[in-house]
């Protein structure tokens, strides 16, 4: 997979070589370097081209929105202009999910707990399944007021749940992952 490092660049003359440098020092080589300078006035376009013979991409002017630079780029490397409007294909999904993407609310959107109030705004608190209590440590878990059959779930991971069909019959000693004490 080829990756693609972008820096944007405004009047950054103290430190530009020292950071394309650094860029350009990683072990891992299979990655264009795009810089993109906002008309900088203070010698960085010099230092830029300077050492532009080791990176492709050098944009000189205004800086340019980031679906303008997927937009150029997709349509060079693909051939054919992205539909973000019904995205279909998937690169042109992958290319709206990384402009859209919220990542301010992935943390919600993952975590068992905090997703039941995004599906009960969004569907209706009907669809949620019964909770039984939030804990913050397996040692506030009472056992006894569990019914006798229910899952326990981290909301932190996946892979870590406990299905318990019968609490009279299950071995905790044996069945109970390392989080359970």
């Amino acid at each position: 997979m080829k990756l693609s490092v972008t820096m944007p660049v405004y009047n950054n003359a103290p430190y530009l070589e020292e950071t394309i440098r650094s860029i350009l020092d990683q072990t891992y080589r299979d990655f264009e370097f795009i810089i993109l300078d906002d008309a900088s006035t203070d010698g960085s376009p010099e230092i830029i081209e300077r050492l532009a013979l080791y990176f492709r991409f050098f944009l000189k002017g205004r800086l340019f929105s980031d679906e303008t630079v997927l937009k150029r780029q997709f349509k060079k490397k693909i051939g054919r202009t992205l539909d973000f409007k019904e995205p279909r294909a998937l690169n042109d999904k992958l290319v709206w999910l990384n402009l859209n993407w919220e990542r301010e609310l992935a943390h919600r959107y993952c975590d068992k707990y905090l997703v039941r109030d995004y599906i009960a705004d969004r569907i209706g608190p009907e669809v949620r399944n019964e909770l039984y209590g939030v804990y913050e440590s397996v040692n506030e878990i009472d056992l006894s007021s569990l019914p006798d059959r229910f899952i326990l779930k981290i909301t932190h991971g996946s892979g870590w749940n406990i299905v318990c069909q019968d609490k009279a019959s299950f071995d905790w000693e044996t069945r109970g992952p390392i989080w359970i004490p």
